[in-house]
């Protein structure tokens, strides 16, 4: 939730200072509710036709998914910016820190490298197909679509897209796999999106009723790939 409002904020927002500003700030409650406000000191943009449906084709998934993952969602518009305001009730007991393990300077305590998007090819798969290991954000998205659109010779061939390695789906990603210049006017969608059933691909697609199959369309593919 926190990531779709933030990159939401930053991609929209637009302060008449042009100094922008995103805050996240969030309360655990003792019942086990999570509170978090994402506020940006922007100017809210009307769409002119946000029912459109070439618009509605690669926009409005952030929020989607945002209001799928809350219990509670609440936009507070105002000549200061907007905040947005979410609740969730947490489902696995949180870890609290003591302040003697907080170290200034050190958020999160971790020195883990990032995580990396890896495309592996499937050469010996019965049609032409690829898995994606990692995430699939903002920082990606466009390494993801020069490869989509590399591997389905423009979208003119099919290709499955297995998505059981990923990691983090974000909205940008989907836009990018649903992207209506992949699809145009009288030709077939090339992409068969596979997200089994517990992935975090299936969890996010199903939340916002986008197709995909739980079923391995190759079962009999268990050739080894080989990272792009």
């Amino acid at each position: 939730m926190v990531s779709e409002l933030v990159t939401n904020a930053g991609e929209h927002a637009r302060p008449d200072t042009g100094d922008a500003t995103v805050t996240v700030t969030a309360d655990l409650r003792d019942d086990g509710e999570a509170r978090l406000c994402v506020a940006d000191n922007g100017r809210w943009r009307t769409r002119g036709r946000p029912g459109d449906q070439q618009f509605r084709a690669d926009h409005g998934f952030g929020l989607a998914m945002t209001t799928s993952f809350a219990d509670h969602l609440e936009i507070d518009r105002s000549t200061q910016g907007t905040t947005v305001t979410v609740r969730r009730r947490l489902s696995r007991p949180a870890r609290l820190l003591a302040a003697e393990q907080i170290s200034p300077g050190s958020a999160g305590g971790t020195d883990r490298a990032p995580e990396v998007m890896i495309i592996v090819a499937q050469p010996h798969a019965p049609s032409s197909r690829i898995a994606i290991h990692g995430p699939l954000d903002t920082d990606t998205v466009d390494d993801l679509g020069t490869e989509l659109d590399r591997l389905t010779l423009g979208g003119t061939h099919e290709l499955t897209v297995d998505l059981t390695a990923v990691t983090h789906l974000s909205s940008a990603a989907i836009a990018e796999l649903y992207r209506p210049q992949r699809y145009g006017p009288g030709r077939p969608y090339p992409l068969r999106l596979y997200a089994p059933a517990g992935s975090t691909a299936h969890h996010v697609l199903s939340l916002i009723n986008l197709p995909h199959t739980v079923t391995d369309p190759d079962p009999n593919d268990n050739a080894a790939g080989r990272p792009r």
